[in-house]
């Protein structure tokens, strides 16, 4: 009875482990992503889209757009809590003609954004972009908006000239102390150990 009581703590730990993954990994689907600057000419990802960003990690963040008209982006970084943290104020680069990508270390930009400027139906499509780069000193889902200014946009807050805005978003968690997941399922079976033995005297 006792191995059997073990034995399903033990699973259950496992499938906690393995559920909290899948929520993770799931938890970013709905994301635009860089997919709309096919149809809308403007879009803004992060090198962490889609994943856990551990704290202490630089996330970089690339907007692009194919209107050659825009003359820098305006990157606000929101904490958690909603509060802008960062404003970047960024002229943008280029223009780069695909199948040309953005210059600089590949772990900067999200494997999507590489794959749209090498794809072959998108040849010969010119389009600028500008980069942020910040550490996130907070645990929690941030925000990132992308203001595209150029000339006849619109008042957004203090920022003039607004033609578009595009968000991104990632979430920081904070990694268990000392080794991490591991460390906590020796550390849960090992307590799991103890009760059992404390149990039988």
């Amino acid at each position: 009875m006792k191995s059997r009581l073990a034995l399903a703590f033990l699973l259950l730990g496992i499938l906690c482990i393995v559920g909290a993954s899948t929520v993770c990994a799931d938890e970013d689907q709905g994301y635009q992503g860089w997919s709309p600057i096919k149809n809308t000419g403007y879009a803004v990802i992060s090198n962490y889209q889609g994943m856990i960003v551990p704290p202490g990690t630089t996330v970089n963040v690339t907007a692009g757009t194919t209107n050659l008209t825009i003359t820098k982006v305006v990157f606000i970084w929101r904490d958690p809590d909603g509060i802008p943290r960062y404003e970047d104020d960024v002229p943008v680069k280029g223009p780069l003609t695909t199948p040309q990508i953005l210059p600089g270390p590949l772990d900067n930009l999200h494997p999507e954004l590489i794959q749209w400027a090498e794809d072959s139906s998108n040849v010969n499509v010119e389009y600028l972009y500008a980069h942020s780069a910040h550490e996130p000193d907070k645990p929690g889902d941030w925000g990132v908006q992308a203001l595209f200014i150029g000339e006849g946009g619109h008042r957004v807050g203090s920022v003039g000239n607004v033609i578009k805005i595009r968000s991104t978003s990632f979430n920081v968690i904070p990694d268990l102390p000392v080794v991490g997941t591991a460390g906590a399922l020796v550390t849960m079976l090992f307590g799991l150990g103890l009760f059992l033995r404390n149990k039988r005297q």
